[in-house]
């Protein structure tokens, strides 16, 4: 199991949690707020099985790279991907 933590621009991150709903993907949103310009961001926590792990990323990064940038200094997204031991629903 994999935690996917991505921190994604508020301006296309509807987009990436309308994909990820649309491919059965179960996500968390967290509004949050960082960075040097203090912009908008929202954190989505997303816990999944090893073997998908390159297919979620790949949606990610699919529409992050498509739209355009608020500046030249932020990243639309950020990704970490961590190992996870368990992941319990209830």
């Amino acid at each position: 199991m994999k935690l996917i933590l991505a921190i994604i621009q508020d301006h296309i991150v509807q987009d990436v949690l309308s994909e990820l709903s649309e491919n059965k993907v179960r996500a968390t949103k967290l509004s949050s707020t960082g960075g040097f310009f203090r912009k908008g961001n929202t954190t989505i926590l997303i816990g999944i099985e090893d073997e998908k792990v390159d297919r979620v990323k790949e949606m990610i990064l699919n529409i992050s790279k498509n739209k355009e940038t608020i500046d030249d200094k932020t990243a639309n997204t950020v990704m970490f991907v961590l190992n996870m031991n368990q992941l319990i629903r209830m």
